[in-house]
Formats: structure tokens, sequence, C-alpha cells
């Protein structure tokens, strides 16, 4: 979203999350995806704020910081907008209509939708399928977000010496990464709904796709940042030392029972109770999910949650069947693919037809 509309050859993928930047590169040989650089830096407390840039600067340095040591080759970088900070619509236009009347037409449409003046506003489409009701018209995604939400990341990068080139909305780049990793197929002919659960810092957010369309996205305010604050309170750690022992399954032997059986039961019941609400809403169940996020590295908490949900779980892991740079250490993406899901999601859209 919000992109010179041009082909890309490589793009450097920029996750800022609410605790860390994660990058990754990806280039393509053969017809197959390389994975060229990673890794993830975290940010100061306070830094990014309700998934909002509070300190520009501190975003800004620790992209430098994180973009000197991956070494990524491309300079060009995506990143993207919670899908909270935009509205989406489904317009349709005529079929017939050329790109740059299409344009024209879809930013006079745009004004009927959005609560605030034109000139505040970052805009994009795309164009989706024929209409079902009008084989003349097609359907359109129309995105649109507050042009200081895009501004500011795009201050981020440049401060950190990339350079902006796509910011889209974070559920499309969910999508997808995740679109390989999931079914096609429902079991009655249809396509499969593609369902991931991201479990972030401060939220849980279940994602759910069907078709092209923008997709649903369920928003439980419980992350990993709770189980953080109680082992920083129990061990007396920082927050640095309580995600890194986690990150590296490094414990104390009483761990699981003072403090992790608690956070997976809490969380189970946050993932019940989005999954209630989804189905109030749709008329689709849930099928497989993904897992995505920090903290789906907790141990036991893909079985717990996989025998939690209707049709199982699985760690999501973008860059399965991906060959590797000779500089990229296979295990350490291996330990961290989860979390990169929305960083290869953006890294994948260099390579969009």
């Amino acid at each position: 979203m919000w992109h010179p509309r041009s082909k890309l050859e490589s793009l450097v993928g920029l996750d800022i999350g609410s605790t860390s930047v994660k990058l990754l590169e990806l280039s393509k040989h053969g017809g197959r995806h390389r994975v060229e650089a990673f890794g993830f830096e975290p940010l100061p407390p306070n830094a990014v704020v309700d998934r909002n840039i509070s300190d520009l600067d501190s975003v800004g340095e620790a992209i430098r910081r994180l973009a000197r040591r991956a070494g990524p080759r491309a300079r060009r970088a995506a990143t993207a907008v919670p899908d909270s900070a935009a509205i989406t619509r489904i317009v349709e236009m005529d079929a017939s209509l050329s790109d740059d009347a299409l344009e024209s037409r879809i930013t006079a449409e745009a004004g009927r939708h959005i609560p605030f003046p034109l000139e505040e506003v970052a805009m994009d489409f795309e164009v989706q399928n024929l209409s079902e009701r009008n084989p003349d018209q097609v359907e359109v995604l129309l995105a649109v977000c507050r042009r200081d939400e895009v501004e500011k990341r795009e201050g981020a990068m440049r401060l950190g010496g990339l350079r902006p080139h796509v910011v889209e909305m974070e559920g499309q780049a969910i999508r997808r990464a995740a679109a390989t990793s999931g079914p096609t197929d429902d079991g009655a002919g249809r396509p499969a709904l593609l369902t991931v659960l991201d479990i972030g810092a401060d939220a849980t957010r279940l994602h759910a796709f069907d078709g092209a369309g923008p997709g649903y996205v369920q928003e439980q305010h419980f992350g990993g940042r709770r189980l953080t604050a109680e082992l920083r309170r129990r061990y007396g750690w920082s927050d640095a030392e309580a995600e890194l022992a986690l990150r590296r399954g490094d414990l104390p032997a009483d761990a699981d029972e003072t403090v992790l059986q608690h956070f997976r039961a809490a969380l189970a019941a946050e993932v019940e109770r989005a999954l209630r609400q989804f189905h109030a809403t749709a008329d689709r169940p849930v099928g497989h999910v993904l897992l995505a996020g920090g903290a789906t590295a907790l141990p036991g908490l893909a079985d717990l949650l996989g025998h939690a949900l209707p049709a199982g779980a699985g760690m999501a892991d973008p860059c399965a069947g991906m060959t590797l740079a000779a500089r990229v250490d296979g295990d350490a993406l291996a330990a961290s693919a989860p979390a990169m899901l929305t960083a290869c999601g953006l890294a994948l859209r260099a390579f969009d037809p």
C-alpha cells in the first residue's frame, strides 16, 4: 500500500513491532526464493506505544543497528501499518476503465468512506475479481490511512539508512507470507479459510482470510509482555534478560510450574474468546491455524493451542523451502521463523506479479 506502481527487484522487509524491529531480505534465483539476510533488534521501552511510533529517533537508530549487523544488500525497504490504522472497503468499478481513469475514480470514491480530509490521508487500491453481481464491474480493494502514520514509518526507515519504497497493511503482508503454509482446500471444494494467530508483545490477533478481500482481524489485549513482566518480577531480571531467556529456552527449573503454565492457560482462554467472536460474525469454520509472533517460542504453547483449536495448529515457517545465502544461520532462522512472518510477507512484495 502507498507505493510507486513499478515492479520491484528486491526489498528489505522491515517489521516495526512493539518491542523489536525485524528484518528479512529475499532474492529469487531459478524460480526459488533465497534468504539473503535476517535479524531483529530490541527497541527501547516506549519507543512504540499502542503500535504507534512515539520516539522516531530511537526506532530509526534501532533500524540502523539492525541493518548494519544483518547487512542486507538492498536499500529499498517495505514496512507496514497495523490494520487498525487503516480503513478498507470493497468498491465496484467499471471493468473497462483504464488504470489512470480507475485511479481518478477511486480517489473520488474514497471521499465517501473516510471521516477526514483527503489531503490528510495516504491511499492505495488493488483490483480484485469480477463482481459476482455484475460481470461488467470489478471489485476493488480500497485502503486509506492517515498520512502521518505512513510518514513516521518512512522517516524511521530513512533514519535507519534504508529507502522507503512500500508501506502496506500488516494483514496483507501476513496473508502473503502465510499463503503457502496452509491448506488450499476446505474439504468441500472451496478455498480454505487461511487463519493466522499472531501472538505479539501487547496483543494477540486472529487473522482470517477468505479470498482476496481485506480479511478479518480480531484483537485480544493479551500478549507476551505479560509473561516477560512476570519473569522479571519473580527472578529480578530486566525485560531484555527475560526475553533472551525465553528465546533460548534457558529458564529456571521451577519456571514452568510457577509462571509458564498460568500464562499458557490464560492465553488459551483469550484464543477461545477470539474464536467465539469470530464465529459470531462468520459462517465459515476456522481450519488449521498458523501460529506466529515471538511468544510462540514458549515451550508447550503449540501443543496446548493445537488441542484448543478445532482443526489443530502449527508453527508458521514462511521461509520453509527457501534456500539460504552462505552467511545466513539456518538454525537461528528456523528458531525465529514464526516471528518473521510479517517481515517475510513484506519482502515477498518485491515478487508480486
